[in-house]
């Protein structure tokens, strides 16, 4: 029997992965492959919706191409939250560092009073003994 099939694009982030570009989001299209499908092959393949589930949220910008706007405006938003990254990395490492500064002089103080107490216990026994 004949069957009308649509035409089955290959999926680049997963070679075996056959189905349209809806389901191979972010994807780009290398090939038709319709005559490379055998012909006695059901038009509904089960492992169509497993390209879009078993696709890596990392892989969707390499596969994008580098001159779309879409890629364009992922690196844009990419940048701006490594660089908010950076800022909030920066400022935690400032604040830790100021907080060490305050408790090695509080600690200095601390050890200080340490002396000055032991000295005043060594007098009062010396004074009652």
């Amino acid at each position: 029997r004949t069957s009308v099939s649509k035409p089955v694009i290959l999926c680049v982030a997963q070679p075996s992965c056959l189905g349209s570009s809806t389901q191979c989001r972010g994807a780009v299209p290398v090939a038709d492959v319709t005559s490379m499908a055998p012909r006695n092959q059901p038009s509904g393949n089960s492992s169509d919706s497993s390209c879009s589930s078993s696709m890596a949220r990392g892989k969707r910008s390499a596969l994008l191409n580098k001159d779309s706007e879409e890629y364009r405006e992922h690196r844009a938003r990419n940048n701006l939250a490594v660089k908010k990254s950076r800022t909030k990395s920066k400022l935690r490492a400032q604040e830790t560092q100021q907080k060490v500064a305050k408790l090695r002089e509080e600690n200095e103080n601390l050890v200080a009073k340490i002396k000055v107490l032991n000295k005043e216990l060594s007098f009062l026994k010396d004074l009652f003994l």
